[in-house]
């Protein structure tokens, strides 16, 4: 099983694919929404030449976008 926040992520969308994770005016995404949104972004940064170790930076509003952009990082 994986650790760290990638893990948490993982169990929840083992356990409640379905269930609401982020919730704005603008989106209602479920978890395996959310994990799927993680993964293209992750794939976008490996594709920009992100490897592990590297550090990447946020400078955003809070938002759904943010939570996404987290995950994938």
């Amino acid at each position: 099983m994986s650790t760290g926040v990638p893990g948490v992520l993982a169990q929840a969308v083992s356990r409640f694919p379905d269930t609401e994770a982020v919730v704005t005016q603008k989106v209602r995404w479920t978890f395996a929404d959310l994990e799927q949104r993680a993964r293209r972004a992750a794939q976008a940064l490996v594709g920009l030449g992100v490897k592990p170790g590297d550090r990447v930076g946020i400078w955003a509003p809070n938002s759904a976008e943010w939570v996404v952009a987290l995950l994938g990082i």
